[in-house]
């Protein structure tokens, strides 16, 4: 009478690292029966189970949403045979191009194709496969890149979910299961509110060209005590400096920020006892005494700013920030100013030459100082006209430019705007003529 064993699972049972071989003659059955013991004899059909091992994946470059180059390797316990395939599922990444292009070491060994592409409100996936055109013997090293994907902007963490790898073979099958290894890319981007104005910097100004330094950043991986997340301002100066005059929202999350003029990089440290958690917004603020000093032209959206971190759950290379996560700050240059004509006490006519380093909307203003020039008469017009099509309309006014020790104004200050009339590019140079009071 055939009998039909079932063991249950939680007699616990594992399938051997390396799988089962279909039909495998080491798989035996015997008995102790009483009326006739039977010898171990090999059992006659085994349901094979693949088997991979050394399953890992890199990527080149390993930055969060670009498109890189995937690195897949693996070791069959099984021969795969021609016409046979492997499918890989990557969640979060994206296809950047129709057809999978395959290089590296085995790719002569595939054909691949996008098997599906699904785009869901709260996730994206790729799925590929890869046909088979010679065999894989038991034991072989394969590797195989692939191009035309995009890297998750999130990046690639420990514990990351749906990186599975699959195969069909005949001589033993494998549902999808998890890579065993991968490459961590940490990240400062945001796929939901991408692109967000986020990593940000800004530069309060001062009274001179040394500044406090303003950073905004939301790491997609946790950054643990001792490491570091690193700013490069490209053409800033100022002397060498370990800084703790530095504060944070959460606060203590940092115990030293470093600068380094040789390679114009700041280092933040993470404090000691200290972990900034995946998804935290975090502020924190370099103040005025680092003497960060800002470069002669300004800060301009190509400025080269960047940011990076040596984080273990995610290292994150050297990127720059956004456009708009940078505070411009502009310039003026061909900077002259003359009057006509030149005589004290006399009313003139005064010539304001300039070229702008920024982008100029329509009413957008310039200002001018004259110090000590002193108000108009009583009656003048608040407001002129220039000769300048561009900058066509202005305003004046009158402040205390330098007070005495009793607090009285010694000298009276005439501050002169004019407003844009269009838009104005950057690069651009005025000559601007007015009429002015001495």
């Amino acid at each position: 009478t055939p009998i039909d064993l079932v063991i249950p699972i939680f007699v616990g049972i594992h399938i051997a690292a390396d799988g089962v071989r279909q039909n495998d003659p080491s798989f035996t059955i015997e008995a102790a029966a009483s009326q006739g013991p039977v010898s171990p004899v090999s059992i006659e059909r085994i349901d094979p189970v693949g088997s991979l091992g050394k399953v890992s994946m890199t990527f080149h470059p390993a930055q969060a949403g670009v498109p890189t180059r995937v690195k897949v390797r693996f070791t069959p316990a099984m021969v795969i045979r021609v016409g046979e395939a492997v499918a890989i599922d990557l969640l979060l990444f994206v296809a950047v191009q129709d057809v999978p292009a395959l290089s590296g070491p085995d790719a002569g060994s595939f054909a691949a194709d996008w098997l599906l592409r699904q785009d869901f409100p709260d996730e994206l996936r790729t799925r590929m496969g890869m046909t088979l055109t010679r065999q894989v013997n038991a034991g072989d090293l394969v590797e195989v890149w692939i191009d035309g994907l995009r890297l998750p902007f999130e990046g690639i963490g420990p514990g990351q979910r749906g990186l599975t790898i699959e195969t069909n073979a005949v001589a033993g099958p494998i549902n999808a299961t998890a890579f065993t290894d991968w490459q961590y890319v940490g990240s400062f981007l945001d796929r939901v509110n991408f692109p967000a104005m986020l990593p940000a910097i800004s530069f309060p100004l001062g009274t001179t060209r040394q500044v406090p330094v303003v950073l905004q950043f939301v790491p997609q991986m946790d950054i643990a005590h001792g490491e570091v997340v690193q700013v490069g301002l490209q053409g800033f100066s100022g002397a060498d400096t370990d800084s703790v005059d530095v504060t944070s929202d959460p606060e203590g999350l940092f115990s030293l920020v470093t600068w380094r003029a040789r390679n114009t990089t700041l280092t933040y440290w993470v404090a000691e006892g200290r972990t900034i958690s995946a998804g935290t917004l975090v502020q924190v603020t370099l103040s005025l005494s680092a003497g960060i000093t800002l470069p002669s032209t300004g800060v301009s959206g190509n400025q080269g700013i960047t940011i990076a971190s040596n984080a273990t759950a995610g290292p994150v290379l050297s990127i720059e920030l956004p456009i708009g996560g940078i505070g411009l700050i502009g310039f003026m240059s061909q900077t002259s100013v003359s009057f006509d004509p030149p005589v004290v006490g006399r009313y003139v006519d005064m010539t304001v030459t300039f070229r702008v380093s920024t982008r100029a909307a329509v009413n957008d203003e310039i200002a001018i100082r004259l110090p000590g020039f002193g108000q108009p008469p009583p009656g003048s017009p608040s407001s002129f006209f220039t000769q300048s099509s561009s900058w066509y309309s202005g305003e004046w006014s009158a402040e205390c430019g330098l007070a005495g020790a009793d607090g009285a104004c010694v000298r009276e200050d005439v501050i002169l705007t004019i407003f844009a009339q269009r838009d104005v590019e950057a690069g651009e140079y005025f000559s601007v003529r007015g009429l002015a009071s001495d």
